[in-house]
């Protein structure tokens, strides 16, 4: 089991502690100009971070999920 840290998506900030494994798929979103990337996971839960959809794909390249 492999965990990432990323930054959370918009008003509040935090961090996203997310089990690579459980990743289905991601995609950017884009919303009012403010870039980030939706996750969503093998039980329907999406979660939206502030990075970009090529850092999402670096981080879990890097693991080799």
């Amino acid at each position: 089991m492999t965990i990432l840290r990323m930054p959370s998506y918009g008003v509040g900030g935090g961090e996203e502690y997310i089990i690579a494994e459980r990743i289905t798929n991601f995609k950017m979103i884009d919303y009012n100009g403010r870039w980030g990337t939706r996750i969503t996971l093998d039980t329907g839960k999406e979660i939206n971070v502030d990075l970009p959809a090529y850092k999402v794909e670096e981080m879990l390249n890097k693991i080799d999920v």
